[in-house]
């Protein structure tokens, strides 16, 4: 995979590991990249390799159960600030 260093994008990729990371409007960068992909067998499917392992800390059930912790989390923050502002109130 090659993408480019964008939010997101270079969080999702590790440079050199599971893709290629360039700069973003960089088209010779871009076509250096394609071109070591292209010409290094080897690389390539290490990269392929590599990503298709990573990919698998990103299903969508994971993601879900993150994004529940997460509201959860400050579900359980919010009860306990107005649970103080009561406690204030009450004096």
């Amino acid at each position: 995979m090659i993408a480019s260093k964008t939010n997101g994008l270079s969080d999702s990729v590790v440079d050199g590991v599971t893709g290629l990371l360039v700069p973003q409007g960089n088209p010779e960068v871009l076509a250096k990249a394609m071109e070591g992909i292209i010409l290094d067998k080897k690389f390539r499917l290490e990269l392929g390799r590599k990503a298709y392992e990573w990919s698998k800390n990103f299903s969508w059930d994971k993601s879900a159960n993150q994004f529940l912790r997460i509201i959860f989390k400050t579900i359980e923050k919010e009860r306990e600030v107005l649970f103080v502002r009561k406690l204030e109130l009450a004096k």
